[in-house]
């Protein structure tokens, strides 16, 4: 497939996920393609099954006069896919539709004293397992699935270049997959991850510049702008963790003294008192406002353990409020997909993989 004929397919299927129903018309207004392409490649989608032609809506509102647009929708359950999101503590394997809705789901201990390639034979078989456990019409439409893993990965290759916290050599992760299950894998960063997926199923769909922080053992962060990922390296999230706070600081385990990470991390804040907890959120919250000031984001998202944790939330979005005049209420909030939160990020991977962009 062409390059311009993959990007105006993306652009039309984001466009069509955003709204949830849309005339042709409409898609060729809101994305700047002629109505010809627009025409052509949804006919295209119809034919394989990917677009369903639903309910007809008057062309010209309150006159009833003129052609009356027909709206075409995705058909979120054309396909399933696998998603596997490998944590450094435990790794949760799932079964979920096309708009990221769970099947089925199980989890295990991310096994970091073997092999790589035996753990990911285990991951394999649990992953059999609950395809096994489907009903035989899902199970026939798993054709895709996708792997979220710390650290830097090459999308391109399928591999993991160094999972932190887990493994530290290269991994061809989705090639042993692949092998063990019949299906193709995409493989991204976990934190890039999830930004797809407040892309695809959350915020994105109302805001179009957003970046996510993942605040949980450490502090990684990603963004989006105007539907395309940013990573300050090739297959790497942005580190704010490793933000300098304080130079005369502990040293971090990236070497350097001070990081936001020795201060905000979860082990920094389980040997802290709430008062001096409260003191490094407050560090924290002064982060991101710089990153508000630098990046300008419409919306910082958060998600992750600490996250969670209704009282340090609310502590850290106080604190922004108080540091930044702009600051309102959306500006910095939780995220909406928290009871998603284990999963779907790979989801979201093999959605843009796989079905956006058609590889």
């Amino acid at each position: 497939m062409g390059q311009v004929k993959m990007k105006n397919r993306s652009v039309i299927l984001h466009c069509i996920n955003k709204a949830g129903a849309i005339s042709r018309k409409d898609i060729a207004e809101q994305t700047g393609l002629t109505a010809a392409a627009v025409t052509l490649i949804c006919n295209d989608f119809i034919e394989s099954g990917l677009l369903v032609e639903g309910e007809s809506v008057k062309k010209a509102a309150g006159t009833g006069a003129g052609r009356r647009k027909v709206l075409v929708s995705l058909d979120y359950k054309l396909e399933y896919f696998f998603a596997i999101a490998i944590e450094s503590d435990k790794t949760v394997i799932a079964i979920t539709d096309m708009q990221g809705h769970l099947i089925q789901k199980t989890s295990i201990a991310t096994a970091k004293n073997i092999r790589p390639e035996e753990f990911l034979s285990e991951v394999a078989a649990q992953a059999k397992k609950l395809s096994e456990s489907c009903d035989k019409t899902i199970s026939s439409k798993i054709k895709h699935g996708a792997v979220s893993i710390p650290g830097i990965v090459n999308k391109k290759k399928g591999n993991s270049i160094a999972a932190y916290g887990i493994w530290n050599e290269e991994v061809p992760v989705c090639k042993i997959l692949k092998e063990k299950l019949n299906v193709k894998f995409a493989i991204e960063n976990n934190v890039t991850a999830f930004a797809n997926a407040e892309q695809i199923y959350g915020t994105g769909r109302e805001q179009e510049n957003v970046m996510i922080i993942k605040w949980g053992p450490g502090v990684g962060a990603a963004t989006f702008v105007d539907n395309d990922m940013h990573l300050t390296q090739a297959g790497r999230s942005a580190e704010i963790g490793h933000f300098i706070v304080d130079p005369n600081g502990k040293q971090c385990v990236c070497g350097r003294r001070g990081c936001l990470e020795t201060f905000v991390s979860a082990e920094a804040l389980s040997k802290m008192s709430k008062e001096d907890a409260f003191k490094a959120i407050d560090m924290f919250a002064v982060t991101i406002v710089n990153i508000l000031t630098v990046l300008q984001p419409d919306r910082i998202i958060l998600y992750g353990k600490l996250a969670q944790n209704e009282e340090y939330r609310i502590r850290l979005q106080d604190s922004c409020k108080k540091l930044a005049v702009d600051y309102d209420e959306k500006t910095v909030r939780y995220t909406k997909l928290t009871d998603c939160e284990e999963f779907i990020g790979p989801a979201a991977v093999a959605m843009e993989s796989f079905v956006f962009q058609g590889k």
